[in-house]
């Protein structure tokens, strides 16, 4: 969330903190959290309300449908209690594939843009594709086989970009049970997943990202970016599709 979009009192807070501060770098994280509970404000009161009430009635944790952690899951979730050391560099790279995986699946299914793509596997560092030629020949049983198949098979190398993202786990978050740390941090993975997909797939520049359908593909600028699709059409507006009979009532 951008400054400028917080509340105005918890805004001025934020800027008196950051220019108050002796030390920046515990302001800055400070700064982070409290702009985390601001913009998840709902989501965290709701997994702190569930978490108490799951916790003294199994039946309603059994209808909340909480999923059971793999190994590495629960490994990860729980360097949580101490969030600057969840964040070392020594750490970066121990975000369990299975969430992302599983992250990716969810926003595939509720976005119509990203619905369209097709994604490897979190794990997955090169993508085999074939090409086949020829065709099949009918004939007699007796005959000799006359047609022939023939085929290509490279490897594409799919590691050629990343895509990053801050999230800060505030404090009532990391004091629940892993389960509903996961809701969190899944819910606020996948809203940034989505926003970070969907750019890239309209839009991405072909030099820090995927070339987007907005783009041309072999057309570069000097800087090293895509050159944009030409705009046949420009839609000035947009109407509601009428129902049939409508426009006679209408122009009645």
């Amino acid at each position: 969330m951008k400054i400028d979009t917080l509340d105005k009192e918890l805004q001025k807070k934020v800027v008196t903190m950051l220019n108050e501060a002796e030390d920046k770098s515990e302001a800055i994280y400070q700064a982070a959290v409290m702009i985390a509970e601001e913009q998840h404000k709902h989501l965290i009161s709701e997994l702190v309300e569930e978490n108490a009430r799951a916790a003294a009635d199994e039946d309603y944790r059994k209808k909340l449908g909480l999923r059971v952690l793999t190994k590495e899951e629960t490994s990860f979730y729980e360097k949580f209690k101490d969030i600057k050391q969840a964040i070392t560099a020594e750490q970066i790279d121990i975000l369990p594939t299975s969430i992302i995986d599983r992250t990716l699946d969810d926003i595939k299914k509720s976005s119509d843009i990203l619905s369209m793509v097709q994604m490897a596997p979190a794990d997955v560092k090169k993508w085999i594709v074939a090409e086949h030629s020829g065709k099949a020949v009918w004939g007699n049983l007796t005959d000799a086989v006359q047609g022939e198949l023939s085929a290509s098979i490279k490897g594409l190398n799919i590691e050629q970009h990343k895509m990053t993202a801050y999230i800060v786990i505030p404090k009532a978050i990391r004091d629940l049970a892993l389960p509903f740390v996961d809701r969190y941090f899944t819910a606020v993975l996948a809203e940034a997943m989505q926003d970070g997909f969907v750019t890239g797939y309209l839009s991405g520049d072909g030099k820090t990202g995927p070339i987007g359908i907005m783009k041309q593909i072999e057309t570069f600028k000097e800087d090293g970016t895509a050159d944009d699709k030409a705009v046949i059409n420009t839609v000035k507006k947009v109407f509601p599709e009428r129902p049939s009979g409508s426009q006679k009532n209408a122009d009645k």
